[in-house]
């Protein structure tokens, strides 16, 4: 809404469609990680309800996408033959086509009857794939990086976050994760991410990596992306403390058989 309405006002600059583009695009992939991030939030808060938004906000970011890709076609008149054209030749755009087509894939079998036909094993399969997806969205957000700009890189952050999540609860813990490792897990993507932004500047600039690393760990620049993929780690983890102070006293919280499809709500 906020975007429709500053592009009728001129709100978005001369380029405004191209602004517009730039924006929905954003928005996709920051709900595309709200919905990953609602299984951690679950699992360290004791929150069972959260996950009955996931499957709308993961709709969400489809539907954001969609629109990414409808307003780029009418930046190009609406010339599909151009578009195509574009998509093949230019790997970014190749690239987020393959990220809104996996999106497409997952929002189709989202559904009850989708998950039904599918089978429980099946579906949960099928769905893992977002976390490629999320990958390959987020390559199609820093292939187009501007030297200097924050939130490429902490979405790539973000993005390690997620992943060693996942990676860390599957393959070492095989369950929600201590707060303690949840702490431990957003330095440890925080120091990734220095070290990611480090690299691309050094080699963009020709700067000593040294010497930008270690700017990115002093507030000498303001707030560098590092420091913004710790703290919502670090902030989770101390919020998780509370039920597992409940659990502890024998207070109740919300349990997984709490949890009712929203469709199903009279």
């Amino acid at each position: 809404m906020w975007t429709a309405i500053a592009f009728g006002l001129g709100g978005l600059g001369a380029l405004r469609l191209n602004a517009a583009i730039h924006l929905l695009g954003i928005w996709a992939l920051r709900f595309l990680f709200l919905s990953l991030l609602i299984t951690p939030a679950k699992e360290i808060l004791h929150w069972a309800r959260l996950v009955q938004v996931r499957r709308m906000v993961g709709v969400a970011a489809f539907a954001y996408a969609l629109a990414h890709l409808l307003f780029y076609v009418a930046e190009q008149s609406f010339d599909v033959a151009t578009v195509a054209d574009e998509i093949f030749f230019r790997g970014f755009l190749t690239v987020g086509l393959a990220a809104l087509l996996g999106l497409a894939l997952l929002a189709a079998t989202s559904t009850d009857k989708m998950m039904k036909k599918l089978g429980g094993r099946r579906w949960r399969r099928l769905h893992r794939l977002v976390y490629a997806i999320a990958v390959v969205a987020t390559l199609h957000y820093l292939q187009q990086l501007m030297l200097g700009e924050r939130e490429p890189i902490v979405m790539l952050g973000l993005l390690y976050w997620l992943l060693l999540y996942r990676l860390l609860g599957v393959t070492l813990a095989q369950g929600p994760l201590g707060l303690f490792s949840v702490v431990l897990m957003s330095i440890a993507a925080a120091v990734l991410t220095a070290l990611t932004e480090a690299s691309l500047i050094s080699v963009a600039s020709g700067v000593a990596f040294g010497r930008v690393l270690v700017l990115n760990f002093s507030l000498e620049l303001g707030i560098r992306p590092a420091w913004i993929v710790a703290l919502p780690g670090i902030i989770l983890a101390c919020a998780g403390i509370a039920p597992r102070y409940q659990a502890l006293t024998g207070m109740k919280t919300p349990s997984a058989s709490a949890v009712r499809p929203l469709s199903r709500r009279p």
